[in-house]
């Protein structure tokens, strides 16, 4: 965090304002640009280089969209536009792209990352970007940006982004972070000329301005991208905060508690889950059951320090604690107390009407024809993103077993239509 270049956007940006009515989109456009005489060239030459050379390549994707042409896009796996990805910002300098581009795809290429990145097609502070899924890989391409002649050839990001070693981190989904800070940024102007400030725009005002945002947000997405600013601007933020808060918003400490409880429901033993628990903070995640891949999506989401630092947490102690008996006891006090409020049914009750609440439908007939359909395709993209819902279903069964885990977990025998109407009364014990 560099309160000086803060106080200097901050500055210029209001200095643009006054002289005309400046909307986002210009703000946008200075905060990404470049304090030198790179700033906008073209490297948009390099794209057709780039998408040859990637033509046969294994576990990646090189192409120009038409509908986003000003951007060579990079990608191995299948994304939704509304995941919740960890994204980083590894702007190049402008006689170093076309090889460090190679660089960096070929590494996530041959270790087979799951990604979706872009280069943009002008020189800027943000011209790669690479989004991935999980903590593990971030890690992983950290480690290799920092061992590569990449670390030599980096540019710096705008300082309303989180920097770690050179580079950026923050998390987005269909909302791009540094649009939402433009939008931000002139709200803030906005706010100080209706106010006929007379001081200058400061980092400590702006600080305030950027939690009252946060505070007073009811977007999910918007509320994380201002928690994320909000916390960039904390000297003191560092990057176990940052992995914190995408375990927090990936619903990491859901999956660690699903995946304990189905590996205890599996071989019908308290002792396994705490068997479990004791490899995990070791690094072994073999004593995880497998089901609902558990196993391989708690590997890659959570590392042994994640893991420790969110049982230190959830049992009540500082997340830097050493892991004792009393912090074990603790934690599996309140993994019992999840085990008896979460069930499969109410989880799909509540991802229900927070679905229909959503886009103000909410009735029985609603939610009960909602729940029928749900159960009858086993689609869960019927099913809201929003706080969480749907992967609270997700963290419980699957469509294949859908019908099954609510039968075992209600009685069997039942239609899906008794189903449906069972659940559509647990939504009633949700809102008391």
């Amino acid at each position: 965090m560099n309160k000086k270049r803060i106080n200097e956007y901050l500055e210029n940006i209001e200095y643009i304002c006054n002289t005309h009515d400046a909307k986002e989109n210009e703000i946008y456009s200075w905060l990404v640009r470049l304090e030198s005489d790179d700033d906008h060239k073209n490297i948009n030459d390099n794209f057709d280089y780039w998408i040859n050379y990637y033509e046969d390549k294994e576990n990646i994707r090189c192409f120009c969209d038409e509908y986003h042409s000003f951007f060579c896009e990079f990608q191995n796996g299948l994304w939704e536009s509304n995941d919740y990805t960890i994204k980083l910002y590894i702007p190049m300098k402008y006689d170093f792209i076309k090889d460090g581009v190679i660089l960096l795809f070929d590494y996530l290429s041959n270790e087979n990352i799951l990604h979706h990145s872009r280069v943009s097609s002008t020189m800027r502070n943000d011209n790669v970007t690479v989004r991935l899924t999980n903590i593990r890989d971030t890690k992983k391409v950290i480690e290799f940006i920092n061992n590569s002649n990449i670390k030599n050839n980096l540019l710096e990001t705008n300082p309303f982004i989180y920097n770690y070693q050179d580079i950026g981190l923050v998390m987005d989904n269909n909302l791009s972070y540094n649009y939402e800070v433009s939008r931000v940024i002139n709200s803030y102007i906005l706010s100080r000329k209706l106010f006929k400030q007379k001081k200058k725009p400061n980092y400590e005002e702006f600080y305030d301005f950027v939690y009252n945002c946060y505070k007073d947000s009811s977007n999910d997405t918007l509320k994380m991208i201002y928690d994320l600013l909000y916390s960039s601007l904390n000297p003191d933020y560092n990057i176990y905060d940052f992995y914190d808060k995408v375990s927090l918003y990936q619903g990491n400490i859901t999956l660690l508690f699903e995946s304990l409880l189905a590996t205890r429901n599996k071989y019908r033993k308290n002792e396994q889950a705490v068997n479990s628990l004791l490899m995990l903070i070791k690094g072994n995640y073999s004593g995880v059951t497998r089901k609902n891949d558990y196993r391989n999506r708690l590997y890659y989401y959570m590392d042994s320090e994640m893991i420790r630092r969110t049982i230190c947490s959830v049992a009540g102690f500082p997340k830097d604690s050493t892991i004792t008996d009393e912090i074990l006891s603790n934690f599996l006090k309140e993994l019992n107390r999840y085990s008896l409020s979460n069930t499969l049914a109410k989880s799909i009750a509540y991802a229900v009407r927070a679905t229909l609440t959503k886009i103000d439908k909410y009735n029985d007939s609603e939610a009960y024809n909602l729940t029928k359909t749900y159960l009858d395709t086993g689609n869960h993209y019927l099913l809201t993103r929003d706080n969480g819902a749907r992967e609270l279903v997700l963290s419980k069964t699957n469509p294949d077993d859908l019908i099954l885990d609510l039968q075992v977990e209600l009685g069997f025998n039942l239609t899906n239509d008794e189903l449906a109407e069972i659940i559509v009364s647990k939504i009633d014990l949700e809102e008391e």
